[in-house]
């Protein structure tokens, strides 16, 4: 069977996408706090614990993890980054964002607020397990004595059973008669793009000794792909970070006594920073196109990450060393020269495929990594991209 979708995407290239094909049964009580209309936000609300989910696991497997404290990247100095480059509260924060129609349209219902506290309840209850364990006091935050992996597979567990009651409800929904006609769930996309490159100009003369250039681009995009179980384009969410660095380093002498005939030349060096830092995102829907295998193993989605504007800023600092005594180098650290910069980062053409867990509904799940532009192929340049399944489909 084939589903066609339409989406307008920016050029990310991670994307993470999970089907699912048979919820649990509920008891009588559960079902009875759900109704048909409570359908598109149950979808948007599951989507939302499996995008938290798969993007904690990240830290979870964070190489050397288990050394760095929770509230340190939370409370600390450094509290914007960790090691792995991304702060975990924005990284959660922005998973669970309300981005899709579905769930900002929604009131409030019992359904969801019954949802919604069994999450608070299951977090709880793993935190209340970790001080038992660690023989914390009753006053004592537990997130407080937690490593980055800690907190990561505590927060992660609780989102993966919450998703699976939201899963539960809408299966007892269907067998009520409520219409899901198509996949639902999410897929993250993420790609990484690293560009570098080293220039050495050659001197022209004795003043001139050279100049060695570096230039370094990473760009990181994130996207979550939003199938809200109808025959219709699905929303997707993005957001990208940028940082380039270009150095300009020129080597030469100075003639420090040129009002006479004695020649006086002394070293010296110029160096020119430029750092441009930009970010951006949106939301928007877009074209895509799911197929599945004749013998209905197989799942192979192709689209097109969309087109993101990005901007910040860019700032150059200039220091000299060396020259003629007396003379007064200019402060690198006092007069930066910071300028607006605005990027258009292009789109990519993406090509996936994932197999189908049987049962109802059906289930689509795993990480495929693709590769854009290998590593050799042009000197300095890397494009990968990882795509994560988390769909669904009643049969």
């Amino acid at each position: 069977m084939k589903t066609v979708f339409r989406f307008a995407l920016s050029p990310a290239v991670l994307l993470t996408v999970t089907l699912y094909t048979a919820p649990a049964i509920l008891n009588a009580q559960t079902s009875s706090d759900c109704q048909c209309e409570d359908v598109g936000a149950l979808i948007s609300l599951l989507g939302q614990y499996d995008a938290a989910r798969n993007s904690l696991d990240f830290f979870a497997r964070l190489g050397g993890g288990s050394n760095i404290m929770y509230n340190q990247i939370v409370s600390g100095p450094d509290s914007k980054r960790t090691t792995a480059g991304e702060n975990i509260a924005e990284l959660i924060n922005w998973a669970m964002g309300e981005a899709n129609p579905d769930l900002k349209a929604k009131s409030e219902t019992p359904c969801l607020k019954a949802v919604k506290d069994l999450h608070t309840s299951y977090r709880q209850s793993g935190l209340n397990d970790y001080k038992s364990q660690k023989k914390l006091k009753e006053n004592e935050d537990a997130t407080n004595f937690m490593t980055i992996q800690e907190f990561a597979r505590l927060e992660t567990e609780a989102f993966r059973r919450a998703a699976q009651e939201t899963l539960n409800r809408l299966s007892a929904l269907r067998r009520r008669s409520c219409h899901i006609g198509e996949w639902f769930g999410i897929i993250m996309v993420g790609d990484t793009k690293t560009l570098s490159s080293t220039n050495s100009i050659p001197g022209t003369n004795e003043l001139d000794q050279g100049t060695q250039e570096t230039f370094d681009d990473t760009t990181n995009r994130t996207g979550i792909i939003w199938f809200n179980g109808k025959a219709e384009y699905p929303w997707s969410t993005w957001r990208v970070n940028g940082i380039v660095i270009k150095t300009s380093v020129h080597n030469g002498k100075v003639d420090c006594d040129s009002s006479s005939a004695r020649i006086d030349l002394k070293a010296k060096k110029t160096e020119t920073n430029n750092h441009i830092s930009t970010s951006g995102g949106g939301s928007l829907s877009i074209s895509i196109d799911p197929e599945v295998s004749d013998d209905g193993r197989k799942f192979k989605i192709v689209f097109k990450i969309p087109m993101v504007d990005m901007s910040g800023f860019e700032t150059q600092t200039d220091t000299i060393t060396g020259g003629c005594p007396g003379a007064s180098p200019r402060d690198p650290t006092s007069s930066p020269q910071r300028a607006a910069a605005s990027f258009k980062l292009s789109g990519v053409d993406i090509e996936s495929q994932g197999s189908i867990f049987p049962g109802d509904p059906q289930k689509v799940s795993g990480t495929d990594y693709v590769t854009i532009i290998p590593k050799g192929r042009s000197p300095g340049v890397e494009h990968t991209a990882s795509v994560t399944y988390s769909l669904y489909k009643f049969r």
